[in-house]
C-alpha cells in the first residue's frame, strides 16, 4: 500500500538541490495509526486530577481534538512512508525532511507537501590536467634582510624596558642573550636556527600557496549546486571558530559584536561567500577521494583521534572519528593533487 501511494507522488528538483514531492494519501492510511497518535498523546498530557500519562483515552481525545489527533497521525504515518517515498523515487536525501500538511479534514484524503536536500550531483574536471597546470615555484631564498628582522621582531617581543617616548628599548644581541631564548650556545647557533626556520616557513608558504591554486583551478571548473544544509555547517563551524577565538582572548562574541558594531546576522552575510567556498570544497575533494578510491587505514584515523581525545575529553567520540577521517583524506586527495 505504502508503494502505491509513494507512485502517486508528483516529484519536482528545486534549485540548491531540493527536491519537492506532492500528493495525497488516503484517509484510511492515517486512520489507522490515529489509536498509536493518541497512546503518545496521551504520554504527554496533563489534566488536573490526572497523573501524567494516564489520562483516559476519550478525555484525551476530547481535549485535543480530532485535528490534532490527525496531525498526530500523520507524523506517525510518515515514519513509515517517507522511507518508502524515498526509495520509490531513488532520491538521495540529506538531513530531516520538511513536511508540510496541505489538506487534512476527517474522511477525507490529506494533502501532503515533502522537501528534502539531496546529495547533489557533482561534474568533475580533469582535476589531474588542471593541478599539473598550476606550477610549482621556485622557494625563496633566506636573505640577511629577513634574519635581520626576525631577529628585532624576537627582540621587541621580549623587551621589557621603554623609553620616555613609550617605545621598546630592545635588548642587545649577545651570546647571553641567544641563550636565554633558548638551547643555544651562542649568536651564531641562534642565527644559524632562526634562518633553517625562516626556510621552512617559505618553503610551507609556496607549498600553501600551490595548494590554493590548485584549489582554486579545481573548484572554478567542478559543477556542483551544493545544498543549503551544507552552507549552512560551514557557516556554524566558522562562527564557532570564531566564538572560541574570541573566549581566549578574554573576550566573549557579544562584546565583539558590539565592539566592531555588528550583529550576528551580519557576520553570516560576511561568511556566506567563504562557507559556500568551504562546503564546494569538501564535496568535491569527497568526489575525488570516491573515484580514486582513496581510503585511510583504520589504524590511522585511531590514532589521532585518541591524541585529540587525550586533549578533550569530553568530545563526542564518534565525531572526532568523522572529523579525523574527513582531515586525512582530505590530505590524501591534495598531496595526491599536488604530486
Amino acid at each position: 500500500m505504502l508503494t502505491d501511494i509513494a507512485k502517486s507522488f508528483k516529484l519536482k528538483k528545486l534549485p540548491g538541490s531540493e527536491a519537492e514531492l506532492v500528493g495525497e494519501v488516503p484517509f484510511e492510511a492515517i486512520e489507522s495509526h490515529k489509536e498509536h497518535a493518541l497512546e503518545h498523546i496521551i504520554e504527554h498530557l496533563e489534566i488536573p486530577g490526572f497523573r501524567k500519562g494516564h489520562v483516559p483515552a476519550e478525555m484525551a481525545r476530547k481535549q485535543v481534538g480530532d485535528i490534532a489527533l490527525l496531525e498526530e497521525a500523520v507524523e506517525h504515518f510518515m515514519a513509515d512512508f517517507y522511507p518508502a517515498l524515498i526509495e520509490q523515487h531513488k532520491l538521495e536525501p540529506l538531513g530531516r525532511p520538511q513536511i508540510q500538511i496541505t489538506k487534512l479534514a476527517p474522511g477525507n484524503p490529506i494533502g501532503l507537501t515533502v522537501r528534502t536536500y539531496l546529495f547533489p550531483e557533482i561534474q568533475l574536471p580533469d582535476y589531474k590536467k588542471l593541478a599539473s597546470g598550476v606550477k610549482k615555484e621556485e622557494v625563496p631564498a633566506v636573505t640577511d634582510e629577513d634574519v635581520t628582522k626576525a631577529i628585532d621582531a624576537v627582540r621587541e617581543s621580549h623587551s621589557t624596558l621603554k623609553d620616555p617616548e613609550g617605545k621598546p628599548i630592545l635588548p642587545e644581541v649577545t651570546d647571553a642573550w641567544a641563550k636565554e631564548m633558548g638551547p643555544f650556545e651562542n649568536v651564531a647557533e641562534f642565527t644559524l636556527k632562526l634562518r633553517e626556520h625562516l626556510g621552512k616557513e617559505k618553503e610551507q608558504a609556496t607549498k600553501e600557496k600551490r595548494r590554493a591554486g590548485i584549489i582554486d583551478a579545481v573548484l572554478a571548473k567542478t559543477e556542483i549546486e551544493i545544498p543549503a544544509i551544507f552552507v549552512d555547517a560551514e557557516l556554524e563551524k566558522m562562527l564557532g571558530q570564531m566564538k572560541d577565538d574570541m573566549k581566549r582572548f578574554g573576550m566573549t562574541f557579544e562584546q565583539y559584536l558590539e565592539r566592531v558594531k555588528k550583529t550576528e546576522d551580519d557576520m553570516r552575510k560576511e561568511f556566506r561567500t567563504d562557507a559556500e567556498k568551504r562546503a564546494k570544497l569538501q564535496l568535491t575533494l569527497n568526489a575525488i577521494a570516491e573515484k580514486e578510491d582513496i581510503k585511510v587505514p583504520a589504524e590511522d584515523i585511531k590514532h589521532e583521534a585518541e591524541h585529540i581525545l587525550t586533549q578533550f575529553k569530553d568530545a563526542d567520540r564518534e565525531r572526532v572519528h568523522i572529523y579525523v577521517e574527513s582531515v586525512l583524506k582530505n590530505e590524501k586527495v591534495l598531496s595526491m593533487l599536488e604530486a
